[in-house]
């Protein structure tokens, strides 16, 4: 079965603070969602739980005065609809789809492009690795016609929100072309496939706050992003008229400042802790000052750590370039600011820049960020506005590296029958995401992983074991690919087996009585099981339990010459 579409759900607000949209109808547990969200504004201004939702890496464009981008989850017990909030009032579409197949579907490839040059809607062509659905998303201010070979799914009219479908082969796809009556659309293709649901590691935004460029008398107070979690990374960029040097609330560490001149700029970051509801910023004098803040948010809030930055000037040219950083691995989070007094042109020349966060007032501070998918110099970053305007500019590159979980403690293992032994221990972990148990007949060697378990389960029933046998185990902590170092080895023996009953003995004492009895070898047992057949081999059923020290029982009401069998065992119950 190839991955197929199961249904879209799409809403379009305009002004509103609340947008919500229902569950695509027959989601199951397993499905793949891809949410599209279109604004028409140049911020992005919608708040979403990133635990949750997950950006699909530099799927968002810009280009106008329209933004769109794409996240996507698993469905896992979804609730029948989803709210998100905004904030600012402008025209929002969402859309919502589901995909399914016979096992988990993936994201196998994508690409993005803006096409500004002709009325057809160009989707890019992406290599499948696999045959699989190929979905194109777009933006676009008026309604698409799809080629023949495509099926429409969505096509919402006025700043349009669309996606259509087809089923692919292995290979290059070729590229999809749509045609409409005006000229820029913002598209992605998506190819899907059936295997291993993907996981995009690393840093995404989750909001912005700012506070335009006003002359103000040595203080200003600006909000907390929303959305903020303890151990999100959130990043300040003040913009000075003329430069002053700004008292901070305590935590902020420097990025890099561009103070040379004019329109100055000086950026900072920390990882949120229990964070006030706002920060109060105070310098000397007067001064026309821009401030902004962006949360950002780590896969499962890995910890986040800054790479490299780096800062320079653009003199009296309208090319703002950016300095070049070279990250140190894939899945690492570059942010690009500049400070100048003018407008900003929304086409990039570089064309991976992702998204504006905040740009207003005569000192204007822009700031764009991007996933980086190569460990390539990021040479040739580069926006462009409307005149020669010098600009104050910094890079950064962050990083969320996959930590090293704890090691789980105080393991200890304890008999509990003749062929169970149980584990406890304690897991110690902000990060891991389950405990790996192994056993070992020797404790030094010859070690074989049993089971997992997730993180928070903290004992396990290790059963199915031989009598009288000492087992050993270690456990170990995973986070996505990382261990942890063991913990100590914990040993029990289990029980030892108990021994068969001796001289079972029938005897019919009366019509329709039978005394049995037996010889009980075992000194510990609890007591014993008396089973009966009709025939000696089949549909026993157990007729009597007695305890240690009984060895006789009495079958009566029988049907008189009658055979019946029987057959005894002791157990123990530990």
């Amino acid at each position: 079965m190839a991955v197929t579409w199961r249904n879209t759900q799409n809403i379009t607000t305009t002004g509103a603070t609340t947008i919500t949209v229902t569950k695509p109808t027959g989601t199951v547990d397993g499905d793949l969602l891809i949410l599209q969200l279109v604004q028409n504004t140049l911020t992005q201004t919608v708040t979403r739980d990133l635990q949750d939702w997950k950006e699909i890496p530099n799927t968002n464009l810009i280009t106008g005065s329209r933004f769109t981008a794409l996240y996507y989850k698993y469905a896992s017990s979804e609730p029948a609809s989803y709210t998100f909030t905004t904030i600012v009032s402008s025209v929002y579409k969402i859309s919502l789809t589901s995909f399914y197949g016979v096992g988990n579907v993936a994201i196998d490839t994508y690409a993005t492009q803006i096409n500004s040059t002709s009325t057809n809607r160009v989707w890019p062509s992406l290599t499948m690795s696999a045959a699989g659905m190929l979905a194109c998303f777009g933006s676009m201010e008026q309604t698409t016609v799809p080629p023949a070979s495509m099926t429409e799914r969505i096509d919402v009219a006025t700043i349009s929100m669309y996606l259509m479908t087809e089923s692919v082969s292995v290979g290059a796809t070729g590229t999809r072309t749509g045609t409409g009556t005006t000229s820029t659309s913002l598209v992605t293709s998506i190819g899907l496939i059936e295997g291993p649901a993907r996981v995009f590691y690393g840093i995404y935004s989750i909001s912005n706050e700012f506070l335009a460029a006003l002359s103000s008398a040595g203080t200003r107070t600006i909000n907390r992003p929303a959305g903020v979690i303890n151990g999100d990374l959130l990043i300040l960029s003040i913009a000075y008229t003329i430069d002053a040097t700004p008292t901070l609330p305590a935590g902020w560490t420097l990025i890099q400042s561009s103070i040379t001149g004019s329109n100055t700029l000086r950026t900072y970051y920390k990882l949120a802790s229990s964070e006030a509801s706002s920060y109060t910023i105070t310098w000397t004098g007067t001064n026309t000052v821009t401030i902004g803040i962006s949360a950002f948010r780590s896969y499962k809030a890995w910890p986040i750590t800054l790479i490299t930055s780096g800062q320079s000037t653009n003199t009296s040219t309208p090319t703002i370039a950016y300095p070049a950083l070279t990250p140190t691995q894939i899945n690492q989070l570059l942010v690009l600011f500049a400070a100048y007094n003018g407008n900003v042109t929304i086409s990039a020349v570089h064309p991976i820049f992702k998204r504006i966060g905040y740009q207003s007032g005569t000192t204007i501070v822009s700031l764009f960020s991007e996933y980086l998918l190569t460990t390539s110099s990021t040479t040739g970053r580069t926006t462009t506005i409307s005149a020669g305007f010098s600009s104050k500019v910094v890079s950064a590159i962050f990083a969320a590296d996959e930590p090293t979980p704890n090691a789980p403690t105080t393991l200890t293992a304890t008999s509990v029958g003749q062929n169970q032994i149980d584990l406890t221990w304690a897991d110690n972990n902000n990060y891991a995401t389950s405990i790996k148990i192994e056993r070992s007949l020797t404790g030094v060697g010859a070690w074989t992983e049993i089971d997992s378990v997730a993180i928070g389960i903290q004992a396990y029933s290790s059963t199915g074991l031989s009598t009288s046998t000492t087992y050993y185990y270690r456990i170990r902590a995973l986070v996505e690919t990382v261990y942890s170092t063991y913990s100590s080895n914990a040993s029990a023996a289990t029980y030892a087996g108990l021994l068969a009953p001796t001289g079972l003995l029938a005897d019919a004492y009366q019509p329709r009585k039978i005394l049995i009895t037996w010889t009980n070898p075992n000194a510990d047992s609890t007591g014993n099981e008396l089973e009966r057949s009709p025939n000696g081999s089949t549909g026993w059923v157990l007729i009597a339990t007695v305890l240690h020290g009984t060895n006789e029982y009495r079958d009566v009401t029988r049907t008189p010459e009658t055979i019946y069998y029987y057959r005894v065992r002791s157990y123990k119950v530990t």
